[in-house]
């Protein structure tokens, strides 16, 4: 098989196309084989210097694939050969609280191969049925950016109809809140640096856009938009970046989930968080049970996922670079296969 594997023996880490043997299964493993990989900004932390400390990288990158079983291990009782599947951000966490015990990184630091290749090996417990309204190209978004935005807006303080959420940037979580919250009865108010996105995020669902400077004080804004008390909850992509400006925005007694930190680092005062009574809650993607609900909702009628654009398989690095640009809006996504 073919695979793109991350090369640090150079200067600098770059993406390298290798032949590999054919995986076979464990007794409690199937093989995938892989149609369509999505990109999450975790992906490029590896090759990209400037986007900071790079997380423990995988000889394989990224986690998000869809695909069909082609062989299960003599054990396996969950799915079958020919099901259509998409793997799990993290594996070993079924349901109940986040934990050390089912993070994604192993216990030596190190993290569990990647997904970019033509076929991969997952734990049968790692893989979840494929939506049937959805593409593959569609399906291999959902594991880490739509699981993320799911588990900030309905899993530990839900959204309700009515109120008011402010998401941040274009990129595929931020889409992925605004077309969840939009479904939900939810007014959104959508930011962006980029003014020619506004547009399209409305097309999402987004009621209200706002187009942000770099470092400008755009909370006080937000705020006004909310009908001056503020938003009831925030999905900040951004950390450090922006959380000013987020806690300017939110409403006393409202919610922040803190799920990226794709903005340059600033100052930031942690004083109102106590002083408004405002919850500041981590979110880490999401469990097997949280992606089936979220899954039920996808037959329920929540919207599609939006993928900006597919490359092919042989240009991995092109679909690397277009995302680190920043101007795709949603998800970038690489396709392996043919629909047969």
């Amino acid at each position: 098989m073919r695979a793109w594997i991350i090369d640090t023996t150079g200067e600098t880490p770059v993406l390298a196309l290798v032949t590999r043997p054919d995986p076979e299964p464990g007794p409690r493993e199937v093989v995938v084989a892989t149609r369509a990989v999505a990109l999450n900004h975790r992906d490029l932390l590896p090759l990209v210097p400037r986007f900071g400390a790079p997380v423990a990288a995988p000889d394989i990158p990224c986690s998000d694939a869809a695909g069909e079983v082609v062989a299960t291990g003599r054990d396996v009782t969950r799915v079958a050969a020919g099901d259509r599947v998409v793997s799990t951000f993290a594996p070993d966490w079924l349901d109940g609280p986040f934990s050390r015990e089912v993070a994604r990184v192993h216990r030596d630091g190190s993290a569990p191969p990647g997904v970019l290749a033509e076929y991969v090996v997952l734990p049968e417990h790692g893989v979840m049925p494929m939506p049937l309204s959805m593409s593959v190209e569609q399906a291999a978004t959902l594991p880490c950016a739509a699981l993320t935005a799911w588990h900030a807006l309905f899993e530990e303080s839900p959204i309700e109809a009515g109120q008011t959420v402010l998401t941040i940037g274009a990129g595929g979580v931020s889409v992925f809140a605004i077309q969840m919250a939009a479904w939900a009865g939810a007014r959104v108010i959508a930011t962006s640096s980029r003014a020619g996105t506004l547009a399209a995020l409305a097309s999402f669902g987004a009621g209200t856009t706002l187009h942000t400077a770099h470092d400008e004080p755009w909370g006080d804004r937000v705020r006004e938009l909310a009908g001056g008390t503020g938003v009831d909850h925030v999905v900040e992509v951004g950390g450090q970046g922006t959380l000013a400006q987020s806690l300017r925005a939110v409403r006393y007694g409202g919610t922040i989930s803190l799920v990226g930190a794709l903005a340059r680092p600033a100052a930031v005062t942690l004083a109102p968080v106590t002083l408004h009574n405002i919850r500041l809650q981590g979110i880490v993607v999401g469990s097997r049970a949280m992606f089936e609900r979220m899954n039920a909702a996808y037959e329920r009628g929540l919207p599609l996922p939006a993928v900006d654009r597919v490359f092919p398989f042989d240009q991995a690095p092109d679909a690397f670079a277009y995302m680190a640009g920043g101007r795709h809006v949603g998800k970038v996504v690489i396709g392996l296969r043919s629909e047969t």
